[in-house]
This record gives C-alpha cells, structure tokens and sequence, in this order.
C-alpha cells in the first residue's frame, strides 16, 4: 500500500510538472482592415542615429508616415488583401514601394530586399 501511494504521489508531481499555470501568449488575430490603425518601427540611420517611423492608415486606401527626424510627414496610398499589403509613399519628391504581409499586430514590409517589421500601437 505504501508503494501504491508513493507510486501515486510521483504520477501527480509528474503530471504537475508538464502542466503550465501561467497564462498561454495572447494570440492576435490579423487585422481584417487597416483603417484606424497606427504601426511603428525603431530604425538607425549612421548619420542621424536611431529615430521612429510611424504609419498611420487614415482611410480604406490612404496613409500617412511621420518620422521623429524629420518635421514633414509623407502622404502616400496603399492596397490591403489580407494578409498582404503594398505601400506606396512619396517625400521629398521619391514615390517608394513597399510589400509585405501582416501577422497578428507585426507588420513585415520589404524594400530593396531589406526587410523592416513594424508593431501595432
């Protein structure tokens, strides 16, 4: 009877170990609609040193991008599939294409073959 219980005991501090208490990560979902949405990013420029880049989808196809460097924020439009995306933003007289998918709140866009992922706010 002792081995039972002993025998019993060691399945139940088995058991327990495998078993987590802490709350699962938070899962979530993928946007249906950008609009209303705001995504950042922390990048570094060798010249100026790090500053934020800062998406902010106004309506079903227009964005505005603002940078902490730079007083003037770049006006631009962009196309949403989910998950896909592609942005079109022109400042300082240079329209720039970006493609890219959106994961949950990361948004992972690619220019030139540089990939940047941005976090929803």
């Amino acid at each position: 009877m002792k081995k039972l219980l002993l025998f019993t005991f060691a399945l139940l501090a088995l058991n327990l170990t495998f078993t987590s208490c802490s709350k699962d990560d938070d899962v979530v979902d993928t946007p249906d609609s950008l609009v209303g949405t705001v995504w950042t990013v922390t990048l570094d420029d060798e010249d100026e040193g790090p500053y934020t880049m800062t998406l902010s989808f106004t309506t079903a196809t227009d964005l505005v991008t603002t940078y902490s460097n730079d007083d003037e924020p770049d006006n631009g439009t962009y196309v949403y599939e989910k998950p896909n995306v592609t942005i079109t933003s022109a400042g300082n007289g240079i329209e720039i294409s970006f493609s890219g998918t959106v994961n949950g709140n990361k948004m992972t866009l690619t220019f030139a073959g540089v990939s940047i992922t941005l976090t929803r706010k």
